[in-house]
């Protein structure tokens, strides 16, 4: 009896091991999914829209809905728009093609903690505002910093592509900067 609990112990801790990634193993995973994020980033969106504003690429993403996806892939702007929906991925990168098309360098940012949900924003600098402007999901919100919006979001971690922002730069938390 004592060998099949030995054995059984082994097992439920390899099973344990296979099931709940190491902190660098999810860590991989989201700099992918990142990457893959930015990279996906197709400013033409917004010559096919006609967006010329600031206003305009807000006025085009409130009117996408947010939809949680069973599938983990990443949809072109152009299949979320004809959908009409995405998820945080999906969302991200059409806010990011319509900033790029108006002349905006866009950043995006995937914010993590120690559960399998991640969630994935883009911002940018505005310094006329004195203030950065994230689309998050459907929603564009403005923030005096960045590292309170992931406080204020309840994730404890976070990594981001393109312009570093001096509040990340000078951030005791992890941050994991990537730069193409």
């Amino acid at each position: 009896m004592l060998f099949t609990l030995a054995t059984l112990a082994i097992l439920s801790y390899a099973t344990y091991k296979i099931l709940v990634p190491s902190k660098q193993t999810k860590e991989a995973e989201l700099k992918y999914i990142l990457i893959t994020a930015y990279h996906s980033i197709d400013p033409s969106v917004g010559k096919l829209l006609g967006v010329q504003s600031l206003q305009d690429v807000m006025d085009v993403m409130t009117q996408i809905e947010y939809r949680k996806d069973t599938v983990d892939d990443i949809k072109s702007p152009e299949l979320t728009l004809k959908r009409g929906y995405g998820d945080c991925k999906d969302l991200s990168v059409l806010s990011a093609s319509l900033l790029a098309y108006i002349g905006i360098e866009p950043s995006m940012m995937i914010m993590y903690n120690d559960t399998p949900i991640a969630h994935i924003v883009t911002f940018f600098y505005c310094d006329r505002k004195n203030a950065y402007y994230v689309f998050d999901n459907n929603a564009v919100l403005t923030t005096d910093s960045i590292e309170e919006y992931v406080v204020e979001s309840k994730y404890t971690d976070y990594m981001y592509i393109g312009e570093c922002p001096t509040c990340l730069s000078e951030s005791s938390q992890q941050i994991i900067g990537i730069y193409q």
